[in-house]
């Protein structure tokens, strides 16, 4: 999992950043968020093969992003004062099938030590009462 950011440093707000305030690279996820824009309203574009395209249009100062295939992202934001953010990129790597059946592996083999646990439990007290 990797993160490349241009023009924007996580944790601090100047007037012209996009901050990515919440992700999950593995998971697909983003939410960025651009507090110090300045304006009422907001336009957030993603750079596509055609150019700039607009993935959200409104009054509110951050948007989480669901869904993202792995690739590399490229978003900036553009007020209606005209002011725009410096291009922030992205980039999204999944977990691996592999590393994904262990967290499956894992979770299967506690659920059965826990059922196992709450029988042997169940059956000590029957037995004394």
């Amino acid at each position: 999992m990797l993160l490349l950011a241009h023009g924007a440093e996580i944790g601090s707000a100047s007037a012209t950043e996009l901050l990515m305030t919440d992700s999950d690279f593995g998971a697909g996820y983003v939410t960025l968020a651009w507090p110090g824009l300045g304006g009422e309203s907001f336009i957030l574009q993603e750079k596509g093969g055609t150019g700039w395209e607009a993935l959200y249009k409104g009054t509110s100062t951050a948007s989480t992003l669901t869904g993202l295939s792995n690739g590399d992202y490229t978003y900036r934001v553009i007020s209606d004062t005209g002011r725009t953010t410096e291009p922030l990129d992205i980039r999204i790597h999944h977990h691996s099938l592999t590393r994904a059946f262990g967290f499956f592996g894992t979770g299967a083999v506690l659920l059965l030590i826990l059922l196992a646990v709450i029988f042997v439990g169940v059956r000590s007290r029957n037995s004394t009462v």
